[in-house]
């Protein structure tokens, strides 16, 4: 199984603390960042034409008292600007919004040295206690700046916000695996033929934003893509009931990103697909599955040795396999937890395996441990096994698990 982690950087500039202390909670606090309008700085913005800035702070807010957007100006002839704001709160019967008028230009009195009078440039400097501080308090938000009466050229584009930070927020990041943990590509796939498999991403997420299905075909006479999901909730009434969606192939290439299933499957990192050509026969060069999302705190990774097979002999032996432990709770320099096992058999039983043990792990420094292993008698019979490992952050209980499936061989009667 392939799995890679591409990490989407972030293009606006870090959050620069202008001010004060972080004492209390409540206490205002001044923040500022660089609004993203396409353009790096300075910037030519041209009379007559919209530009949308994006503001990404970094933080979530628990109250914001205001925001000011500034801007220095080199040089130009815009004599005011435009700046709109659309409302964010879903909540909201009805969408608010915010169009304010700033003043770019001042006319210089006459006075006796100076008998004319004249115009001078002004910076860009807008002060709002009104939807835009409401937007903002999940860190995130946007707006629309037109330059009227002239072009403008500006040095910068910033944000200012006085209130009061909450947590650090994470950004989705993109996770990708092959379809299928056990498949080798090119795969082909005749008409008719369908094919179930279940796919491994690697990692456990606290949400999901996205799940992508791409595939490269090599050849073929399909024209369309088949993906069959179903439910994995246990509440859910329709578990049972797969849902098809139907791909179009384009130029050697299909994506569907509208299977809304996947996104509660993926949650513990792993889900079972089907998948099947559409009139004709296929193969693919490739066919990934991508998850963005944010991951939990707490990890754990089951992954197969290299110089193990999955496999199980009748008359018994021994898997070995890798254990991988994280810690990614950037406010919690080590932390504790309790880790456990137990063999789900053949026939569905659960059969303990390692009881419950205590471990610390510190922030970002993985606990590998590659050379686990596990013992599977002679008189087990044979089929499918599923090890399971529990992990539970001891400060909340929060409990996740990972799988790692084998297969014992027939050949030896079962009995004691």
């Amino acid at each position: 199984m392939n799995i890679f982690k591409s990490t989407k950087h972030n293009l606006l500039a870090a959050i620069v603390v202008l001010a004060t202390s972080y004492g209390a909670a409540a206490n205002a606090t001044s923040f500022t960042t660089e609004a993203n309008i396409g353009q790096s700085f300075p910037a030519n913005l041209q009379g007559g034409a919209q530009y949308l800035a994006t503001i990404d702070t970094g933080f979530n807010f628990n109250a914001i008292e205001k925001v000011c957007i500034t801007a220095e100006v080199n040089s130009g002839t815009a004599t005011h600007a435009i700046l709109s704001v659309a409302g964010e709160l879903i909540d909201e019967p009805t969408i608010n919004s915010s169009l304010a008028y700033i003043l770019l230009q001042e006319v210089i009195a006459p006075t006796e040295e100076n008998p004319t009078p004249s115009i001078k440039q002004l910076d860009l400097n807008f002060c709002t206690t009104d939807v835009l501080t409401s937007n903002l308090l999940d860190g995130e938000s946007e707006f629309s700046l037109t330059i009227n009466g002239g072009d403008l050229e500006i040095n910068n584009l910033q944000v200012n916000i006085e209130g009061s930070a909450g947590t650090e927020h994470t950004d989705n990041e993109l996770y990708t695996a092959s379809f299928g943990n056990n498949l080798s590509y090119p795969l082909t796939l005749d008409n008719g033929q369908r094919l179930i498999s279940e796919t491994d991403i690697g990692y456990q997420f606290e949400s999901i934003e996205s799940v992508c299905i791409k595939g490269e075909v090599q050849s073929g006479t399909a024209g369309a893509f088949v993906i069959g999901s179903a439910s994995e909730a246990s509440n859910d009434v329709f578990r049972n009931t797969e849902v098809m969606a139907f791909i179009l192939i384009n130029e050697n290439e299909f994506e569907s990103c509208g299977v809304n299933g996947l996104l509660y499957n993926f949650l513990d990192g792993r889900s079972t697909m089907s998948i099947a050509p559409s009139i004709g026969n296929i193969s693919l060069w490739d066919l990934k599955i991508e998850v963005k999302g944010i991951l939990k705190a707490s990890q754990i990774r089951l992954t197969k040795n290299e110089n193990s097979p999955l496999l199980i002999p009748a008359s018994g032996g021994k898997l070995k396999y890798g254990m991988t432990i994280e810690n990614l709770d950037s406010t919690q320099v080590s932390k504790t937890f309790r880790k456990w096992s137990v063999l789900k058999l053949p026939n569905g039983d659960m059969y303990p395996h390692r009881k419950a043990k205590s471990i610390d792990v510190n922030y970002s420094e993985p606990l590998v441990l590659s050379n686990k292993r596990i013992k599977i008698p002679a008189w087990f019979e044979a089929g499918e096994y599923e090890l399971w490992w529990y992990l539970t952050d001891a400060e909340n209980n929060e409990r996740i698990v990972d799988r790692l499936k084998f297969i014992k061989e027939e050949g030896v009667t079962a009995g004691l």
